[in-house]
């Protein structure tokens, strides 16, 4: 272990506790949290349901839990490696809103410690702590370390494979069967994380061949059998995703039909995020390619690579690509270092900078922790494990024995049985038959929210709570149509309860 390797534990270890006292334990989940906390609730389930009952049937599994709460979106839409990760926390510490989250503090300490070790091993063990420092200051790994994500797993692994697969430029088998491991946990990580390493790496190759002028494929055939071994691994669970559930369709929609973020976004929210950091990174990058001509190449396909593939991409979300932390923390370091050297003066304003962007962080992490109407519904209502809450919002039905789906997590704990067999639903027109035309949809939501709560009883029902978003004129005026007398009715803040017994 070198010198300043035991001061980066430190101070990942100090951030890692800080970052855990940021969580609010009583905040909702709201709906992308939640799509990835739930799963591990559901594989926990699904393991005790194999002990009990023999069967190991996974779809069958899902099909018939679906019925109880809708998880179909959760378990095949995005892969699942954040959600397994879960596990454990929740075996140790049960199911709540800080052990979801602790998946994402601990990837974020694996993205510190690459930060560092990579730019230790280009640069220097300084510049390797002040390229961590620089990172653990950003307001978007503070958001998304206490955020349930699964951009931070993304974002922590490809740190670590960039690291392996540019530090040593010899093949070997062992190092391959390695990287290429990492690289299936990557491609598990995150949809589109793959496609971004391989335009970093392509990227290098063209850069490389342009500043020696002949085409060196030796990096392509190190990175080639990485693709094999990874694409081995995560396939089956694609095939079961894409093909057997039918999430192709979906994401291909998806990519091809949101366009509101066009270019230059990625590049405005670069500028936001790095702020007055900005100069020190366009000092850092020139001085580097002064002193260290080769790194400079990788660092700027770093750089090239995961922009413009973003860009080409119409659908973005700025966590997408933040693999470009990389190259720019060690611009960072390489800048600070040199203007240092210049004149001392320098460092109190880099520490002023670096405090500065850490409370806009810290500030903004807290302004995004707000007390939402699935919140609200929680406080006012006292629902039990017989209960049914149908929760509408711009009429979708987000349903389940006492939960809306988005606080979904904290309310699974009431049911009495992972038995999917025993367990009552309610059935949605959008999520058991979307063959249903669109247009055809509010009436068949109509239909089946006035039988269920006619047949309560014989469904297994106690109470039945229809909630919905009281400044919602569309839900309201749905609502006032097709609604039976109710026995009571709660209303709060944002939120009217109509209550059937």
């Amino acid at each position: 272990m070198k010198r300043y390797d035991k001061v980066a534990l430190a101070f990942i270890t100090l951030v890692s506790v800080s970052l855990i006292f940021l969580i609010n334990p009583d905040k909702t989940l709201a709906w992308d949290e939640a799509v990835h906390a739930m799963p591990g609730v559901v594989y926990i389930d699904y393991i005790h349901y194999g002990l009990e009952t023999g069967s190991w049937d996974y779809l069958e599994f899902i099909a018939r839990y679906h019925t109880r709460f809708p998880v179909i979106y959760s378990m095949f839409k995005y892969p699942q490696l954040y959600e397994f990760t879960t596990i454990p926390f929740y075996m140790l510490w049960g199911q709540n809103v800080v052990t979801s989250t602790l998946p994402s503090i601990l990837f974020g300490a694996i993205t510190l410690w690459f930060a560092y070790a990579f730019t230790r091993d280009k640069l220097g063990e300084k510049q390797g702590i002040i390229a961590m420092l620089f990172i653990s200051t950003l307001p978007i790994f503070i958001q998304l370390s206490t955020e349930v994500v699964q951009d931070n797993a993304k974002f922590g692994l490809t740190f670590a494979w960039l690291y392996y697969f540019f530090k040593d430029e010899k093949f070997s088998w062992k190092k391959t069967f390695f990287q290429g491991l990492l690289l299936g946990g990557i491609t598990f990580s995150r949809n589109l994380a793959l496609p971004i390493i391989v335009s970093i790496v392509i990227t290098y190759f063209i850069l490389k061949a342009l500043s020696q002028k002949k085409f060196d494929f030796t990096l392509l055939k190190r990175f080639t059998p990485q693709i094999i071994i990874a694409l081995m691994l995560v396939t089956p669970w694609y095939h079961m995703s894409l093909i057997t559930a039918g999430f192709l369709e979906r994401l291909v929609d998806l990519g091809s039909s949101t366009n509101e973020n066009l270019f230059p976004f990625y590049e405005k929210e670069l500028l936001l995020q790095l702020g007055l950091f900005t100069p020190i990174i366009v000092y850092g990058a020139y001085t580097l390619h002064k002193k260290d001509r080769k790194t400079s190449i990788l660092m700027l396909a770093f750089f090239l690579g995961t922009m413009v593939f973003g860009d080409l991409l119409p659908h973005k979300r700025f966590r997408y690509v933040l693999q470009v932390l990389l190259p720019l923390s060690v611009w960072v370091a390489q800048g600070s270092v040199s203007l240092i050297k210049k004149n001392k003066f320098f460092v109190p304003i880099i520490i002023l900078i670096g405090l500065t962007s850490m409370y806009t962080g810290v500030v903004e992490q807290q302004k995004g922790i707000v007390i939402t109407d699935l919140e609200e519904t929680a406080r006012l209502i006292e629902a039990q494990e017989d209960d049914l809450i149908i929760y509408m919002l711009n009429n979708q039905i987000d349903y389940g024995m006492a939960s809306p789906e988005a606080f979904m997590l904290e309310q699974m704990n009431m049911k009495t049985t992972s038995d999917p067999f025993k367990m009552p639903y309610f059935k949605v027109p959008q999520y058991d038959t979307p063959t249903i035309p669109e247009n055809q949809r509010e009436e068949q939501i109509g239909k089946a929210i006035k039988n269920t709560i006619k047949q309560a009883s014989s469904m297994g029902y106690k109470k039945v709570y229809l909630s919905f978003y009281e400044q919602d004129e569309q839900v309201k005026k749905f609502i006032e149509k097709i609604v039976l007398p109710h026995d009571s009715k709660i209303e709060g803040k944002n939120l009217t309860v109509y209550v059937f017994k």
